[in-house]
């Protein structure tokens, strides 16, 4: 008999976009965008972006979907991995701060 497999999700805290992009002002000094496009212009703008992307052949850096995505409830929760298997998470802060500093040392940034 074959054992259940077991879905976990290894989330952290739950931060709104505003909050990422203050995050990331304050590790590279880079001063966040300071105007909001409502939803569904940027639903619009996207599927006219897939659209533009797809007549050039070219990966679009956004979609409906994706802009969907960012607007929704995003509450989940890593209960389950900490109970079973002592899962704990790290500060989105530490973890953006790590990653810039990859990204710099790598040469991608």
């Amino acid at each position: 008999m074959k054992p259940d497999p077991k879905d976990y999700i290894l989330s952290g805290q739950q931060i709104s976009v505003l909050q990422l992009l203050k995050f990331l002002e304050g590790i590279t000094g880079v001063k966040a965008p300071s105007f909001k496009i409502p939803h569904q212009v940027a639903r619009v703008t996207g599927f006219f972006n897939v659209l533009y992307c797809n007549l050039m052949k070219i990966k679009p850096l956004f979609t409906p979907f994706s802009i969907d995505v960012l607007a929704s409830n995003s509450l989940v929760s890593c209960q389950k991995a900490q109970d079973e298997l002592g899962y704990s998470s790290r500060s989105i802060y530490e973890s953006l701060r790590d990653t810039i500093q990859w990204f710099k040392q790598e040469g991608i940034i």
